[in-house]
């Protein structure tokens, strides 16, 4: 009992680690944002530079990784496979201790919409709570986002630990088999940096969904 509560106490440290680091994203995108419309007035400013985040330690699986999606289960006990018909779909990871998801709730049904034209599903998902399934399901629909929800079931096999140790909220483009496409690690505090970040995410997408017919 004692060990579980270590674990469990250690858990949410991370979490709480993880969210920080998103709000200081945020941050540091602002500062450099407009250090560089002061210095270079005819750089675009529609799109968002995630490059300088894929390779930090809470930036997630790598592409050509593969996520177990079988282990993603519904309310209903439907897996995600079986329940989302789609050769590409979206996963947005979120967390009910991660008061980030709900900051950040905009921009995750920006990216759900706009993706919509291109026959992508959007999925909102856990494996980092520690919080009962009633809760997170709870959780998530008060996001207010129209999307399936899935909660990691780890009664057999845990999540990888680059995907607990992801910063939340994050975006994932994977393959019907698992296979990810593309990840976008993290959010922002500044509405106009996740503005942005839903325009690269959106375009990203679009052409990373074309392709793979």
């Amino acid at each position: 009992m004692q060990i579980n509560k270590l674990l469990a106490m250690r858990h949410k440290g991370r979490l709480i680690l993880l969210c920080v680091l998103v709000f200081t994203i945020g941050l540091l995108s602002i500062h450099l944002i407009s250090k560089a419309g002061r210095t270079s007035p005819r750089q675009p400013k529609t799109g968002f530079d995630f490059s300088s985040h894929l390779n930090l330690d809470w930036s997630g699986p790598k592409v050509g990784e593969r996520l177990d999606l079988q282990r993603f289960i519904g309310r209903n006990g439907e897996k995600l496979t079986d329940a989302v018909h789609s050769d590409v779909f979206m996963l947005a990871t979120i967390d009910p201790d991660c008061a980030a998801g709900f900051v950040a709730r905009d921009e995750l049904q920006d990216v759900r919409t706009y993706i919509a034209g291109a026959h992508v599903p959007y999925i909102l998902v856990s494996a980092t709570t520690n919080r009962t399934a009633d809760d997170f399901f709870k959780y998530a629909e008060s996001l207010g986002i129209d999307a399936p929800m899935f909660l990691w079931s780890s009664g057999e096999k845990s999540p990888p630990e680059s995907l607990i140790a992801m910063v939340i909220p994050s975006h994932i483009l994977v393959r019907r088999d698992g296979t990810i496409l593309r990840t976008w690690p993290g959010t922002s505090k500044s509405k106009r940096v996740r503005f942005q970040m839903v325009n690269q995410i959106v375009n990203d997408t679009i052409e990373i969904a074309a392709n793979q017919h």
